[in-house]
């Protein structure tokens, strides 16, 4: 019973350790002030994606005195950074390079193009000033929360 108990306590003091890790070498590297941006989201229920610890992650990061902000990324790569109206597909003009046709879009305006990522990384930096500011996110990138169904209950006969 006795080594079951100590291989047990190394363990744990292993993955604790293991944890403290990284919190370490990034306090070396950023300092004690540093203000980290994360995304919140989840891989637990994508599908082909191994869950991530993420959640504990987060808590250790501020339990260890980081500011720490968490961006959703829902909508970043679809809407333009200067009107905030929806990006279209470019696809009208000859490409010579026709493999990298989708990852352009097009603005409102007839002389802009966006890169994907390029607009998600403008969006990112809009979504992190007003969550400095107001503490939410721009209304534009909100996610709605569905209705919930009312919960039908049987009637007892």
């Amino acid at each position: 019973l006795l080594p079951l108990r100590k291989m047990r306590f190394s363990s744990k003091l292993s993955l604790q350790q293991n944890d403290d890790k990284p919190i370490k070498s990034l306090k070396k590297k950023l300092g004690h002030d540093a203000v980290l941006v994360l995304g919140d989201w989840s891989a637990a229920n994508v599908k082909f994606h191994e869950s991530i610890r993420n959640k504990g992650f987060i808590q250790m990061l501020k339990q260890s005195g980081f500011n720490l902000y968490l961006i959703n990324e829902y909508k970043a790569s679809s809407l333009c950074p200067d009107c905030e109206g929806k990006l279209e597909k470019f696809k009208i003009i000859d490409n010579p390079r026709p493999y990298r046709r989708k990852d352009m879009h097009k603005d409102h305006s007839p002389n802009k193009l966006w890169n994907r990522d390029l607009a998600a990384v403008c969006n990112f930096k809009e979504i992190f000033m007003s969550l400095r500011e107001t503490g939410e996110h721009p209304s534009c990138f909100r996610q709605t929360q569905p209705l919930s169904r009312p919960s039908h209950k049987r009637k007892s006969i």
